[in-house]
C-alpha cells in the first residue's frame, strides 16, 4: 500500500520497487488531512478521497482473502 501518494509517477515507483507483493492500492497525498486536524474533525468525514481510497483498499484485500466485507 502507498502512503500520500501525488502523482503517477509514485504510483509507478511503488509498483516498480515492490516485485512480486501485491499493491492493495494508495492513500492520497492531500492537504485537507491537516485542514481536517485543525477544524478537531475525523479526517475518513472531512476527505472523501481519502475515505474512497481506504474503502478501495479494504475492499481488495477481502477479494484476496475471501472474506465478506463486515459493516
Amino acid at each position: 500500500m502507498g502512503n500520500k501518494v501525488s502523482s503517477h509517477d509514485e504510483v509507478e515507483f511503488l509498483e516498480a520497487e515492490s516485485p512480486g507483493l501485491p499493491l492493495l492500492g494508495y492513500l492520497p497525498a492531500d492537504l485537507r488531512v491537516q485542514e481536517a486536524d485543525r477544524f478537531g474533525v475525523p479526517v475518513y468525514e472531512h476527505v472523501k478521497s481519502l475515505r474512497d481510497a481506504a474503502q478501495q483498499i479494504r475492499e481488495t484485500l477481502d477479494e484476496l482473502t475471501n472474506d465478506e466485507l463486515v459493516e
